[in-house]
């Protein structure tokens, strides 16, 4: 994935940068920052019936030209592109979620390992609301606390690195991954099944998720969530309503015929128990 090809003053309007930060730890964090604000977390490609094409040139097309969010193959792989071309050493890495899991999951999320001056951090954009506020390095016991966020590296014997979140008083493991090479051959056969699976969650509910200064907003299904300062407001978004909690809370403008909306309220509203059949 070469940095020469990639627009990056494109992309830099897109997450608002005025201009390429440095390249150090506040440069990475300005980066990581301004997308997770600017780009939110979505898979309504494959509940319209569209699929998700990962060929980087698709990518870019759907998230900077398009102004449409992603899901972690996407999102974590435009944004590792970014870092490239802006100057940092960065590769994808493939993780399991166990967060809720009763066997061992296959590798289906995607996040960053970045380098720079002898430093090693994860960076992930890509895992919805519970995307990393702030990059964490890469050292066995490492705990950040971010924006309201708590997480804890930790190294693990069986699968390489274990990282875990702060929830309702009590660290739950999220995701564990390994640094092996990650090929474009894995990131395709990871999303063909993330993306087509009947198992997978993603072709079957709805989220829609985007991090804000002061909390988070989630579209779960019909139920919208939004995080203010320590509030919580929830309200059911019904078919007359949808695009404009997409407009409005989330900066999307989907483009869908109404055959596809159908398909996706019809999802969304429990008509087909999965948007695969």
């Amino acid at each position: 994935m070469p940095g020469s090809d990639f627009p990056v003053s494109a992309y830099l309007d897109r997450v608002g940068l005025t201009g390429p930060p440095p390249v150090s730890e506040s440069g990475l964090a300005q980066v990581h920052r301004a997308q997770l604000l600017q780009i939110p977390f979505e898979n309504l490609d494959i509940l319209l019936g569209r699929g998700v094409d990962v060929a980087p040139d698709a990518v870019a097309a759907k998230l900077i030209d398009r102004r449409r969010g992603g899901y972690c193959f996407e999102l974590n792989g435009l944004y590792c592109r970014a870092l490239r071309a802006l100057g940092f050493d960065a590769r994808l890495l493939l993780a399991r979620v166990v967060w809720g899991a009763e066997n061992v999951p296959p590798r289906t999320h995607a996040l960053n390992l970045v380098r720079w001056a002898g430093h090693r951090c994860i960076s992930d954009v890509g895992f919805g609301a519970h995307s990393m506020r702030m990059p964490l390095a890469l050292e066995d016991g490492c705990e950040s606390e971010s924006y309201g966020q708590r997480l804890k590296l930790c190294a693990d014997e069986e699968f390489g690195w274990r990282l875990l979140g702060w929830h309702e008083g009590a660290w739950q493991p999220h995701y564990v991954f390994d640094l092996a090479p990650v090929y474009p051959a894995d990131i395709a056969l990871s999303n063909h099944w993330t993306s087509t699976g009947s198992h997978s969650h993603f072709t079957r509910i709805a989220t829609v998720s985007r991090i804000t200064a002061d909390g988070r907003i989630t579209l779960r299904d019909g139920l919208l969530t939004r995080y203010r300062g320590g509030r919580t407001e929830r309200e059911m978004a019904c078919r007359e309503s949808l695009p404009g909690i997409l407009r409005n809370d989330f900066e999307l403008e989907l483009k869908a015929t109404p055959a596809e909306m159908a398909r996706l309220w019809g999802v969304i509203d429990g008509e087909h128990p999965s948007a695969t059949e």
